[in-house]
């Protein structure tokens, strides 16, 4: 399950309007049409952010420049939609990439989770495809309106960050973490001290976690019903343990944890490295490790993903470790086709 900001998360401040996206290539950043700042305009702290389409070049060479080009301003605009309901500010669209500023540093933080959030939901309906991934770089501090740009040292920041990150991984500063509530400081992980390139200063350098892999499905309102059918079912077995996924057992969890449905213990397995749920009538798995999961469907070609998902149909081996020889096998069982309606 894919972790959201709490209910009440943008609800301290009324939603701030967007300035327009700009398809610029120039490098400093404007705050738009609705901004005109005085000579006396004064710094202030905002949280940065950055968004980022993770190598955008592969869209091209997959898709074509016109597809490509489609599916960047679709996910700009899923972006943007996002920013806008967290009560962030858009400053503007570079090629590939968005920039946004928050207003204080819980909203930054939720804001960067419900814009990752949100691609992925639009990757999970088809409206965006699978291989396309962002990385985000967040920081608080001060910057300062210069005529019709934004300047400072904490846009500097939130870019290096950004250009740290993998695909679909959000980092974040000690900075926009030390005065944060708990349950901000409680999704972020530390990662590591760096010096940014350019800079003198180390800093620290923190994840944060938009995955939740144990967190409590909620219940749906409404019994979930699909096509009449309750008897779609994936059974995971690695060996003498054998797991079912369905509709009232929707998820598993694969990793070196013992916390996990199913320990695989090896050094290049991740702590909770993988997880297989359902979804409304069929079955996926999520890498969510350092070194990728390989799916090898019987009779198929390996596919191998990293921080990606894919849908799971047939049988087949998921391979969460190089050095390991186990294998967790799947079988995914869809129900008989619905009989036709006998003619009058």
């Amino acid at each position: 399950m894919l972790r959201r900001p709490p209910p009440d998360a943008f609800s301290p401040l009324a939603p701030s309007p967007a300035s327009s996206l700009l398809g610029s290539d120039r490098r400093y950043y404007t705050l738009g049409d609705s901004f005109r700042p005085t000579m006396e305009s004064e710094q202030k702290e905002l949280g940065v952010l950055f968004a980022d389409i993770s190598d955008s070049s592969y869209l091209v060479s997959a898709f074509g420049d016109t597809r490509a080009r489609d599916l960047v301003v679709e996910c700009m605009s899923v972006m943007r939609t996002a920013a806008e309901t967290g009560q962030g500010t858009v400053i503007q669209r570079i090629a590939d990439e968005l920039l946004c500023t928050y207003p204080t540093r819980e909203l930054a933080v939720w804001g960067a989770i419900a814009l990752n959030q949100a691609v992925a939901d639009a990757r999970a309906s088809g409206r965006l495809p699978g291989v396309l991934g962002v990385r985000m770089g967040l920081h608080y501090g001060p910057v300062l309106p210069d005529d019709e740009s934004l300047f400072g040292e904490s846009l500097y920041v939130a870019s290096r960050v950004c250009a740290m990150a993998r695909a679909n991984q959000i980092l974040t500063t000690g900075e926009t973490i030390e005065a944060a509530p708990e349950d901000v400081r409680a999704v972020c992980r530390f990662v590591n001290r760096t010096t940014l390139k350019g800079q003198q200063t180390t800093r620290d350098v923190y994840d944060v976690d938009w995955n939740d892999p144990w967190a409590t499905r909620s219940t749906p309102s409404q019994p979930l019903s699909i096509g009449g059918h309750d008897d779609i079912e994936l059974q995971l077995q690695c060996g003498h343990r054998l797991i079912t996924l369905g509709q009232s057992h929707p998820m598993c969890t694969i990793g070196r944890s013992e916390r996990c449905d199913l320990t695989v213990n090896a050094d290049d397995v991740s702590r909770v490295h993988a997880r297989v749920e359902f979804r409304k009538g069929y079955f996926v798995v999520v890498d969510l490790s350092s070194n990728g999961t390989t799916v090898s469907p019987d009779g198929g070609v390996d596919i191998h993903l990293r921080r990606d998902e894919l849908r799971l149909s047939g049988t087949g081996t998921l391979r969460v470790s190089l050095s390991e020889t186990v294998g967790l096998t799947y079988s995914c069982q869809l129900p008989p086709p619905e009989s036709a309606p006998a003619g009058g």
